[in-house]
This record gives C-alpha cells, structure tokens and sequence, in this order.
C-alpha cells in the first residue's frame, strides 16, 4: 500500500471554504481510489504544488494556485520518446526493463494521482484527465487548483 495526492482543479477561482478535505470528500469519489484521506498540513503545501509541476510538466504553467493550460504536445512528445527510450533498453534478462516499458506505455505510474474537477463535481484518473484538456481547452485557458489530499491505496 501506498499513498498519493487528490488534486482539486476547477476552470473558475475555488473560495478557500471550497477545497476539497478528508471531512467533505464524496465517497463515492473516493472509496475507488483507496482506505482512508488525510488533510496535507499548510507546511507540505509548497512541495505538494512543486510535485504538481512535476506531474503535469509541459502542459501548465503554475503561478501559485492558478494554472494557465499550455498544451499537451510537449507532454505527449515527452511520452513518445520516453517509450522509444525503454523500447530500445529491453533486456529480456531483467524483467525491471520490461515492466518500466509497461508502465510507460500505459502510463500507469500515474495511475495513483486522482484529479477532482470541481466544475462538474467528477473524479478522473489522469489518463482521462489529459484526454479531457486535449479535447476541450486550448493554450492559455486558466485553470484553479483547490484542495490537494493525501490519500492511502
């Protein structure tokens, strides 16, 4: 078992009375995703929005809590050449070679982040996430990022 982050992210500013915490989650958001959430204390915040950008490196741009929505062609190009990257690695004497190319085609290492859209109250895994943005919002569309949850799967 491990733990991850719920994400809050609306396209219109979230009131702070608004975020998302362990005491206000809907279950039915949340019992999919694992056992139990925990409210992140104020002295995380800075790395958990740093992890943030980590996550989504490429397709926003963070200035705070406010995101602004660059694309996803730099993300998807990253993907493509990770992939090329370990397909040109397999040694099919180290199963590690064969599951890291796995999990990179399937992009399952990001499988343990959840996105809340508070827009339409929705709980997404990242996946779906990307084809959401890829599909309904252009370059330099603002986005807001509410509350973040640890959570244990």
């Amino acid at each position: 078992m491990s733990h991850s982050r719920i994400y809050q992210i609306s396209t219109n500013p979230i009131d702070k009375d608004d975020y998302i915490t362990a005491c206000n989650i809907d279950p039915w958001i949340f019992e999919p995703l694992g056992d139990y959430a925990d409210d992140l204390p104020e002295s995380q915040l800075q790395e958990e929005l740093e992890d943030f950008d980590k996550l989504f490196k490429g397709i926003f741009k963070r200035n705070g809590r406010v995101l602004t929505f660059l694309g996803c062609d730099q993300f998807i190009e990253d993907w493509r050449e990770d992939i090329k990257r370990k397909a040109n690695n397999i040694d099919f004497t180290k199963w590690m070679s064969l599951w890291e190319l796995r999990t990179t085609l399937k992009r399952t290492h990001y499988d343990c982040y959840a996105i809340f859209t508070s827009d339409d109250c929705t709980s997404d895994d990242f996946a779906h996430f990307i084809e959401g943005l890829y599909q309904g919002h252009k370059p330099g569309d603002k986005f807001y990022i509410g509350g973040i949850l640890d959570y244990h799967y």
